[in-house]
């Protein structure tokens, strides 16, 4: 499998990194992509040590727990784009939507790219 891609969501938050090989060695090789997605209606835990666990992780690229929505991944022969959407107020039916974070991962590539 030249590079995995790994789909998950219930911790209320979106992570986004690296799946490796040691996670005991940082530096170990990359094997895969994981994307772990918010959700509308469930609220994240606490949102002040998001920070401080992201850098306790470097295999993570990008975390945010502030914000809730959902993903939208689009497949083709040639790549993965993800985009994290998030509501500004989920509360309200007309809440606007926009894209908080984007995402790519090219085929044959376990690395996750700023989309």
């Amino acid at each position: 499998m030249a590079n995995a891609v790994i789909l998950g969501g219930d911790v209320h938050e979106n992570w986004v990194g690296h799946v490796l090989a040691d996670y005991a060695r940082p530096d170990s090789k990359k094997v895969g992509v994981e994307f772990c997605g918010t959700s509308i209606t469930s609220k994240s835990g606490k949102t002040d040590s998001t920070a401080a666990l992201l850098q306790e992780n470097p295999h993570f690229v990008f975390a945010n727990a502030q914000y809730r929505g959902y993903g939208l991944a689009d497949f083709t022969p040639g790549q993965l784009q993800v985009r994290l959407r998030v509501l500004d107020d989920v509360q309200r039916q007309d809440s606007s939507v926009r894209t908080l974070a984007a995402f790519a991962v090219e085929a044959g590539r376990a690395e996750v790219l700023a989309g």
